[in-house]
């Protein structure tokens, strides 16, 4: 995650690499979806939106295998997905993902993922207002990176 926040991309593949090679042969659903995940950024920061969309869907099976519930894992599972639409160019989407995500935070009392989707909402509403998608190694620090939101205006 630090790699991806950092984009290092070469770091963040390496790392991902090693985690899925140690989580070889485990049945743990949450582990299993956060280094899916973790996937999905890499994909998407070096643009290559549907090997994202894979590792994403990916990890929304292993959330789904982990039964019922909100975790963090399902937290970033969102957002990742709410990035995705952004970087497809579907900013409505990754408004409505947004909120979906602030929503569930907001139920659990996962304050950090409450400002990730604010982060991600806000980004939405400059795609939507015709700037466009970020920087696709943007993403990770959408969600991870916790800086305060410049006011509009």
């Amino acid at each position: 995650m630090i790699a991806l926040a950092d984009e290092d991309l070469g770091a963040a593949r390496r790392f991902s690499a090693e985690a899925a090679e140690a989580a070889a042969g485990m049945a743990e659903p949450s582990l299993l979806a956060n280094i899916a995940s973790h996937r999905a950024l890499a994909g998407l920061s070096a643009g290559d939106i549907p090997a994202a969309q894979r590792d994403a869907d990916l990890a929304a099976e292993h959330i789904y295998r982990g039964g019922p519930g909100v975790t963090a894992g399902t937290l970033d599972a969102m957002a990742v997905t709410a990035c995705i639409a952004l970087a497809r160019g579907d900013a409505a989407g990754g408004a409505t993902g947004a909120a979906k995500l602030a929503e569930q935070a907001a139920s659990t009392g996962f304050a950090l993922w409450e400002r990730a989707a604010l982060r991600i909402a806000v980004t939405a509403s400059a795609a939507l207002a015709g700037t466009g998608p970020p920087d696709p190694c943007r993403y990770p620090a959408l969600i991870y990176v916790d800086r305060p939101i410049p006011a509009a205006g």
